[in-house]
């Protein structure tokens, strides 16, 4: 308890405004807290406090939006985040009659634990009382506060409350769960993503990171600690695609199939399945193993001719579909096999074993030096990269539930309301394996960061299991509106300030935070900048810049992709 603090004067003996009332700023210089004013109004978590006005009247000597102050109760002191200010008397500047009022919104309070320590818990276990001192915190209360002495934070960068008190994260919590990064674009989403993932590099925190990189925004994001991977001919071939992952590749070609084209194609891809495993017993079939046992998800190598030579010999003998039904489905498969955009599942050694190789590569199984993989599919389109990450997302919760590793997995997932979007009936091929991962999060060592400028557009499921949210600057008032619906009453105050949030900064709430707090990621070096920051630069080379051949290279690449679904460097 401060020492101003320690006893309530009788009415009368008041120390003079002098002694009571001294600088909020200064608290960084100070051990003792100083009394800014007391408890006039408690209503749930909500507390207003009248403040002491220094007679100077200079704003610094003032509380602010966000600032955290200590409420002594005698039994507890409980830390109340500043919400609100007003002066609901006379007007600011006169001599007398004057009352400035701030709106506090209780965060937690300090207590101290079984070694002796002081810590910092949030709720509380005592209400404070009308008359109760409210006072700064000194920078020690902040250290407790903010986790900044917690071995187990990491710093991610600095509080905004001037303080200069590093921002940690709490990665355990971080990961044992899903997280948010939201904000409008340029904000600084990619570059606090990218941070996030080097201070848990840094601190040697074991996870296994996999970046969905829609828009091959994080090639130097990582240096050298990161495998860029894209995805080649055959690298994800077509026998590693359940049945719905392959349906979804079909009709995003040829369109959609019957109710008879979907039976006739399962019995085709089992068929195509068996006819693999005939010619190669040895490398696939286990002794005693019947081959009757093969269904359509079994992630067993097959050729994709083998399909359609099937349909073929099937249309002779099976009259349970009629032909029309044959000539239909063959058409679609061979219109697949020709389409550019899919050739990342189809080529001539798509049938080789590569299941190993490929999740070996992708999910960092050994680490080797490198425990993130940036999965670069800017040039793929919405149909393919649908089918990658449902894909690529379904191997991660299988083998990280399969293997019972402690290293837990990471996703991070660019442009989330892509691939989570809003309640709209029909689950999308790629929301249905991602719901699952969100719900289990905390059981099946899988976690995902979801990253997205269009909040409202990300499913209600995501944020029921989303328990830390990182908001960087938002202008849209619905946006605002909608986050204020979706997270719990204790974040609504942190969460106000998004509208003016500068660039890189952020508001946090959630487990993974200590506590509420609004910081400033740290900057990344240059040479680690997202592609798309670095190629917001204006060049120094003037109109000499605009005549490099590297451009014309570029254009080229967007005629091949255009055409033929492929760059010219591939």
């Amino acid at each position: 308890m401060s020492e101003q603090a320690q006893a309530r004067p009788a009415p009368g003996t008041e120390r003079p405004r002098e002694e009571t009332v001294t600088s909020f700023r200064r608290i960084a210089d100070e051990q003792l807290r100083m009394r800014i004013g007391k408890v006039v109004s408690v209503s749930g978590s909500r507390v207003l406090m009248m403040i002491d006005l220094p007679e100077d009247h200079e704003a610094e000597h003032m509380p602010r939006i966000g600032d955290a102050v200590c409420l002594e109760t005698g039994r507890a002191d409980i830390v109340a985040s500043v919400a609100g200010l007003s002066a609901p008397a006379a007007g600011i500047g006169e001599e007398e009659g004057n009352v400035l009022i701030a709106e506090l919104g209780i965060i937690g309070e300090f207590r101290v634990g079984e070694a002796g320590a002081r810590l910092f818990r949030r709720g509380i276990t005592a209400y404070p009382s009308l008359g109760d001192i409210a006072a700064s915190l000194t920078l020690e209360d902040k250290s407790v506060l903010y986790g900044t002495r917690n071995e187990n934070y990491y710093r991610v960068g600095e509080m905004s409350d001037g303080s200069a008190l590093p921002a940690v994260i709490d990665a355990r919590a971080l990961l044992d769960s899903n997280f948010a990064i939201i904000g409008m674009s340029g904000a600084g989403k990619t570059c606090a993503a990218a941070s996030i993932v080097r201070t848990l590099i840094q601190n040697r925190h074991p996870c296994r990171t996999v970046v969905i990189d829609l828009n091959n925004e994080y090639t130097n994001c990582f240096g050298k600690v990161a495998n860029v991977m894209r995805l080649g001919s055959g690298s994800l071939s077509h026998w590693m695609l359940t049945f719905r992952e392959l349906v979804h590749m079909i009709m995003a070609s040829a369109g959609r199939l019957s109710e008879a084209e979907l039976e006739l194609l399962g019995e085709a891809v089992c068929a195509a399945r068996r006819r693999y495993l005939q010619a190669n017993p040895s490398s696939y079939v286990r002794e005693g193993t019947e081959l009757s046992t093969v269904n359509v998800d079994m992630p067993l190598p097959y050729r994709f001719s083998d399909v359609v030579g099937y349909l073929d010999r099937s249309a002779h003998t099976d009259q349970r579909y009629d032909g029309e039904t044959f000539r239909r489905l063959r058409t679609r498969l061979v219109t697949v096999a020709k389409d550019p955009h899919f050739k990342t599942f189809l080529s001539s050694a798509g049938a080789q074993d590569s299941l190993a190789a490929f999740l070996s590569k992708l999910l960092r199984i050994p680490v080797e030096g490198k425990p993130v993989t940036v999965l670069q599919l800017a040039d793929q389109s919405q149909d393919v990269t649908e089918v990658v990450v449902s894909a690529v997302t379904r191997y991660m919760q299988l083998v990280a539930s399969a293997t019972e590793q402690s290293t837990p997995f990471l996703l991070l997932l660019e442009e989330a309301h892509r691939f989570l979007p809003a309640d709209t009936g029909d689950a999308s091929l790629s929301s249905r394996t991602l719901g699952k991962i969100i719900e289990k999060s905390g059981k099946n060592n899988v976690s995902i960061g979801m990253i997205t400028s269009q909040p409202r557009s990300l499913s209600r499921k995501a944020w029921e299991y989303c328990n830390t949210l990182f908001a960087m600057r938002m202008a849209s008032a619905s946006d605002k509106d909608y986050l204020h619906e979706v997270t719990p009453e204790s974040a609504t105050d942190t969460l106000s300030s998004v509208g003016v949030l500068g660039n890189g900064e952020a508001a946090a709430v959630g487990q993974g935070a200590p506590v509420p707090m609004r910081f400033r990621f740290r900057r990344l070096p240059d040479a680690s900048l997202p592609s798309e920051s670095r190629s917001r630069r204006v060049s120094s080379d003037g109109l000499a810049s605009l005549n490099r051949s590297a451009d014309k290279d570029a254009l080229q690449d967007v005629l091949d992709q255009w055409r033929y679904g492929v760059g010219a460097r591939d």
